[in-house]
């Protein structure tokens, strides 16, 4: 039995794209790719460049009559893009394409008659039919309806606003009446397309020319799962023959703007740190990041990639230093099932004669979902006691001043995705999240604590395995589902009245490394986001500091003794107080209310005061600003000890 296989071009494109993707990565093909059409692709009938009339003269390899002046281009008080339904062009040129126009009618009528003559003029007629049929060619290529401007074309802006203070305005629907082209993208085999720029230098007013590549991209039920889930990114790329398969970057030159769906991202990006530049896409106010190439990667194989855009490109894969996010050009949340669009606004400018001669061009990209680790670090307290390794918890929570040992535990829970060169770096905060100190770093088979590696004094487990030490160099690789241990008798803390007050320990922790590969990095801040959304380690410690001294005075009798009964929700404590002595309750949680009983015999009563203004009768209120206080109990024996309350519900507490 023969097994025929047939191989459409379908499967073929889809073979190759998945051609040595590392585990973890999905590459989404771009299609239907369109571009601006060029001024050398503009039929007879149309003029072959929009310009805006201050610039409109300023023109290379195309004459100035074939460059659609359009005097009101902006709206003079918003500085906004016009629609192309709501501009003309210049007076002087629509002036001039009349005068043409007549000229052109004059000489048809001309024509008419010099083929009405007699044949005797022959060669004469023909010769004078040649010459004005060219000259009609001429005018009618300059003719052009001033009420009907087309676009699809490349249009020429000025830089910045007249005044030079307001951002200009962008709106991509505005953009597409404009550039939008249903145009094909004819890629050389490299899959990168180059272009001229049609723009000389002038000393007044420099000139941007736009263009628009758009594309399309499906995305599936099961890659919008993995979108949904928070475990993936969705990052722009393009295919590479290397071991990967891939490399994130994006070639371009000058300026770039990415839309998906119509919606704005963060791909805002121009190759010139010298000159921020600003504007307004669909009302967003955009600054222009500036690339470098210094801060690439993979700077040679990378800028040999881009030398149809002189080297210049966004490296995707670049970790946000300033706030750590996993890669700030992930795009995932623009994304919707089924088809997209992607639109790549593109500007190119000149401003001096040294760079008349870029290149300018683009690169075919794809989308690559890119699944993250699931890394989660953990810190536990534990104490020795009889030798054997005692843990606290909930219902076993270190007091202040007491010494605790860390076991730091860093789990690998993802399901396919290893991590390489783990970096650890924990830092003390307070609830306000100040930080307070280093607590540990752990990189390169370091482990760093109180400014000394303790490396060699550092007991490591793997997966909850505590029968085989192992190393710390198990970080150089943590594959998915495995999980260290650290533990060191060097690695202890002394808890601090402040982590009793906020009732616990806060940690804030990076970790870093490197997954999928060699040169992809990975980064998980756990910060301080806010009171509801807290992202520390909060390691629980005891809020009992709260101290009670109790004084009692009575007016006779010093040998009495009374029973002081004091409770919250949880707790009990009975007291027997004698007057004259001072007593000292310890372990209050603060946060709480105590309340007070006074059981006496059937001839005391209380003295009647009204100093516990800072009180509520019976009620102690222990907070962070004032844990530990003081009360004063006055009594004395009645004068009629038939009448009595055995127990005194009411007594008024003095604060001192």
């Amino acid at each position: 039995m023969t097994l025929i296989v047939y191989i459409t071009y379908d499967n073929l494109q889809n073979i190759e794209a998945q051609r040595s993707l590392p585990i973890g990565v999905i590459e989404v093909e771009t299609t239907n790719w369109t571009k601006t059409r060029e001024p050398n692709e503009i039929s007879d009938n149309e003029k072959q460049l929009n310009s805006y009339s201050v610039v409109s003269a300023f023109n290379k390899n195309i004459s100035p009559n074939c460059v659609e002046s359009i005097k009101d281009l902006y709206n003079s008080k918003d500085w906004r893009l016009k629609s192309i339904k709501d501009v003309s062009i210049d007076d002087e040129e629509k002036i001039e394409t009349e005068e043409m126009s007549s000229y052109a009618e004059e000489e048809d009528k001309t024509s008419e008659e010099i083929k009405s003559q007699e044949e005797t003029n022959v060669e004469q007629i023909t010769n004078n039919n040649e010459e004005k049929a060219s000259n009609k060619e001429n005018a009618n290529n300059l003719t052009v309806d001033s009420q009907n401007i087309t676009g699809n074309k490349v249009l020429r802006t000025i830089i910045q606003s007249e005044k030079g203070i307001n951002p200009l305005k962008y709106d991509i629907d505005v953009l597409y009446e404009y550039l939008k082209s249903d145009k094909t993208v004819n890629w050389d085999e490299r899959d990168t397309i180059k272009w001229d720029l049609y723009t000389e230098v002038d000393d007044q007013i420099s000139s941007i020319e736009w263009r628009m590549l758009s594309a399309k991209v499906n995305i599936t039920d099961e890659q919008m799962k993995i979108l949904k889930s928070k475990n993936a990114i969705a990052v722009f790329g393009i295919p590479a023959d290397n071991k990967y398969g891939f490399e994130l970057i994006l070639p371009y030159n000058d300026l770039i703007s990415i839309f998906v769906n119509k919606s704005i991202t963060n791909i805002n990006y121009q190759n010139r740190p010298t000159y921020e530049r600003k504007c307004y896409l669909n009302d967003t106010f955009i600054k222009y990041k500036a690339t470098s190439i210094d801060k690439c990667y993979n700077k040679d194989y990378h800028t040999s990639l881009s030398n149809h855009t002189d080297k210049h490109h966004i490296d995707t894969g670049l970790l946000n230093e300033e706030n750590l996010d996993l890669m700030d050009l992930d795009i995932s949340s623009k994304l919707i099932l089924g088809e997209n669009t992607i639109d790549i606004l593109i500007g190119n400018f000149i401003t001096n004669e040294n760079l008349v001669n870029n290149s300018c061009g683009f690169s075919k990209i794809n989308l690559y979902i890119i699944e993250k680790p699931q890394v989660n670090v953990n810190v536990q307290f534990y104490k020795y006691k009889n030798g054997e390794i005692v843990y606290f918890g909930n219902d076993y929570l270190p007091k202040v001043g007491e010494k605790v040992f860390l076991r730091i535990d860093i789990e690998n829970n993802s399901d396919k995705i290893a991590l390489d060169n783990l970096d650890l770096d924990m830092k003390l905060v307070s609830n306000d999240n100040k930080i307070l100190n280093s607590l540990l770093k752990i990189n390169n088979g370091n482990i760093i604590y109180n400014q000394q590696d303790i490396a060699s004094r550092t007991r490591c487990y793997l997966n909850g395995d505590f029968s085989t030490e192992c190393t710390i160099q198990e970080l150089e690789n943590l594959d998915a589902g495995k999980k260290i241990t650290i533990m060191s008798d060097e690695i202890n803390y002394n808890v601090k009245l402040r982590d009793c007050i906020d009732n616990y320990v806060y940690i804030e922790y990076t970790v870093k490394g490197n997954y999928i590969r060699d040169d992809l990095p990975y980064a998980k801040l756990k910060k301080y986001y806010s009171q509801t959304n807290d992202k520390r380690i909060k390691i629980p410690v005891s809020n009992q500091i709260g101290i009670l001294h109790i004084e009692c005075i009575a007016e006779e009798d010093q040998d009495t003794s009374f029973l002081l009964n004091i409770s919250n929700n949880k707790y009990f404590a009975n007291l027997s107080i004698k007057p004259g002595q001072t007593y000292k309750v310890n372990n209050l949680s603060i946060r709480e209310d105590y309340y007070v009983k006074l059981i006496l015999p059937q001839n005391y009563e209380v003295v009647s005061t009204d100093t516990y203004s800072n009180s509520i009768q019976n009620k102690i209120i222990v907070n962070t600003n004032n844990y530990e206080k003081t009360i004063q109990i006055k009594l004395k024996k009645k004068n009629n000890p038939y009448f009595y309350k055995n127990i005194q519900s009411q007594i008024n507490l003095s604060f001192k």
